[in-house]
């Protein structure tokens, strides 16, 4: 059955193509976005110099950060209901106004957090034992449980989205592209239940290297012949695993 909202977005949004269009708007437009999202990785955080959080975050932000620790700002980010703060209109040293007994948030971090949740998808999520798809046992290998849970769910919901299109438009998606597609564990995992043509993309050499890698491992494992044991007439049969590739 053809869902009333095809994307899981908030109901701020009239439309798909309005959350759309604001999306690519505010990615290519954020320039703070840019860099935190792709322009820097955590490493960097440790190894580059100049130091990337002083020439990165705006300095009113890094100001006041200092005045709490981790598990506040993580609130703040995550938690904290934002409306009621960005309706302070008045200038903070004029209103007073304080947040935990300390330092008020700045109004362009106010801002950030309010836009970055108003465009994130909706995390209701079916996490029930039916609404689960079984990964495939040579993709699942080398995945810790965090990767396993967001490749399932994820891949899931594409296939889903894709049988979507396919029912509104009377014609399958012939292509899905990745962006930042990393070692290219959703790619591989949508193989298999879908015939759409998949293209994965990544500027890291060492990432594209490793994912190469897996693949062609999961290819040879997938027609290596295997040796099982016929415990009632004690001889052995081979039994060749056949993957359509």
């Amino acid at each position: 059955m053809i869902p009333n909202r095809p994307l899981p977005i908030s109901g701020a949004w009239e439309t798909p193509d309005a959350y759309t269009e604001a999306l690519l708007s505010f990615a290519t437009t954020s320039v703070l976005f840019m860099n935190l999202c792709g322009g820097v990785h955590m490493v960097d955080f440790l190894t580059r110099e100049p130091d990337v959080y002083t020439t990165t975050l705006p300095e009113e932000w890094r100001e006041f950060f200092q005045h709490y620790d981790v598990q506040d700002i993580i609130h703040l980010l995550l938690r904290e209901e934002i409306g009621p703060l960005r309706a302070a209109t008045q200038p903070v040293e004029e209103s007073g106004c304080t947040w935990r007994g300390g330092a008020f948030p700045p109004q362009s971090l106010l801002d950030y957090i309010f836009n970055v949740r108003q465009l994130a998808l909706l995390r209701d999520l079916d996490t029930s034992p039916a609404s689960q798809t079984e990964l495939p046992s040579q993709v699942v290998m080398r995945m810790n449980r965090k990767k396993v849970h967001e490749v399932r769910h994820f891949s899931q919901y594409v296939a889903s989205l894709s049988q979507t299109v396919y029912e509104r438009r009377g014609e399958p998606v012939s292509h899905i592209v990745d962006f930042g597609s990393g070692q290219n564990y959703l790619g591989r995992t949508l193989v298999s239940p879908l015939t759409t043509s998949i293209s994965s993309r990544l500027s890291g050499s060492m990432s594209i290297s490793a994912a190469l890698e897996r693949w062609t491992f999961e290819r040879s494992w997938q027609r290596t012949p295997k040796l099982m044991t016929d415990k009632s007439r004690k001889t052995h049969v081979i039994a060749k695993t056949i993957h359509q590739s």
